[in-house]
């Protein structure tokens, strides 16, 4: 009996050795994920910062487009006023050159 009984110590030093090292392995492993959440954390704020600045040069572009956009139909409407008034000056040119050469 006296035997058995030290058969099974030995056995618990053994089983209390293997967790032990155990323990530390997850002890180790948990101070790994930390620091990997930790990294996970600031890889995250980096990412918004990212898409705020992101969305800042979409707003930037999207309000150049406008003013583009403006611009051109401003530059169109003064350009057909002004060849609308070159073309009436033209028309009365050339009826004036007719009625000289007697072509009205």
């Amino acid at each position: 009996m006296v035997a058995l009984m030290r058969s099974f110590d030995k056995k618990g030093e053994v089983v209390i050795g293997i967790l032990g090292s155990m323990n530390e392995t997850l002890t180790g492993m948990n101070e790994t994920l930390k620091a990997v959440k930790g990294d996970t954390s600031m890889m995250l704020e980096k990412q918004d910062m990212t898409l705020e600045k992101q969305d800042d040069t979409i707003d930037a572009i999207n309000r150049s487009k406008e003013e583009i956009v403006t611009e051109i139909s401003s530059l169109r409407e003064d350009s057909k006023s002004y060849m609308e008034e070159k073309f009436a000056n033209i028309k009365h040119e050339v009826e004036a050159i007719k009625a000289k050469i007697g072509m009205v």
